[in-house]
Parts: C-alpha cells; sequence; structure tokens
C-alpha cells in the first residue's frame, strides 16, 4: 500500500525534528500548515540565528537571548547545526487539538533527557502516567499507523 505524504499545506501534525550532532529530538505539534508556516518559523529562526559568525561576545550574548523555539536554542547554545528540517518526521495526524496535545506529551515524556522540547508539552500527564510510559510503553500511533519520514 502506498502512504501520501503530508504536503506542505498539511495541517494538524504532530513531528518531531531530529538534531544530527546530539541526536536530540525536539517534539511537537501544528494545526496550521505544516511545511508552509511551522516548520518554515522553526527553520527561519534556526538560520537568522546561526548564520552569525560566534565570536565570543556573540556567543556569549546569544546564550541570554530569547528564541521561540527550543531547536534555536539547541543550535545556538550547543553550536550544532540543525539540518532535520529536511526530513522531519511525521508522528500523526489528528483534527483535535486535544489529542495532539495530549500525544504530543507522550512523545516528549518519551524521549525524556533526549527531548529538546523547553517543556512537557501542552497537556499535563500525571508523574504515575510519566513513570509508566517511560518504562514500560511503546509509542504507536493513535491511528495504529508507524511514523512517516518525508522530504520538503
Amino acid at each position: 500500500m502506498i502512504k501520501c505524504l503530508p504536503s506542505d499545506s498539511a495541517t494538524d501534525i504532530e513531528y518531531k525534528v531530529q538534531c544530527p550532532n546530539c541526536h536530540k529530538t525536539y517534539v511537537g505539534e501544528t494545526g496550521r500548515m505544516f511545511g508552509a508556516i511551522r516548520l518554515h518559523e522553526h527553520r527561519t529562526e534556526v538560520e537568522s540565528k546561526t548564520k552569525r559568525a560566534f565570536i565570543t561576545s556573540q556567543r556569549t550574548s546569544s546564550l541570554t537571548e530569547h528564541n521561540n523555539s527550543a531547536l534555536t536554542e539547541n543550535a545556538t547554545q550547543e553550536n550544532h547545526i540543525i539540518n532535520g528540517f529536511r526530513r522531519p518526521t511525521v508522528i500523526d495526524r489528528d483534527p483535535d487539538q486535544c489529542m495532539r496535545w495530549s500525544t504530543e506529551a507522550v512523545h516528549i515524556r518519551k524521549k525524556g533527557q533526549q527531548a529538546i522540547n523547553r517543556d512537557v508539552g501542552s497537556y499535563q500527564l500525571s508523574q504515575h502516567t510519566t513513570t509508566f510510559l517511560t518504562r514500560h510503553v511503546p509509542i504507536v500511533s493513535r491511528t495504529g499507523r508507524t511514523s512517516t519520514s518525508f522530504s520538503w
């Protein structure tokens, strides 16, 4: 069976982008157009902050700057190159925002220390659920699909 991959205008996406340097992963969700808007926002901020030549004074000041994305923080603070924008992984698609939030939280918790995310997602899972997820339960898409990688 051939799976159709989402276009730039696909919405209601749960996704992840991996840093090739430290192999940590950013997990996110969006109800907006994924490739044309959300992924573009991540890419634009990372590129604008990392194109500067990092002399010592600029690098020091970059550590205190506010970044909109945890991906940007990883790129600037760790001096990593995020090139996962070419091949993000779609975890799932769901039109229900609460389901996307809870799935995002589950995936962030499952990543644990390997997550780049600054927080644990929009949906608050109990500590018991977090403990259970990190020890026992493999992540399976709510729709039963496996994660799909694709290029833009």
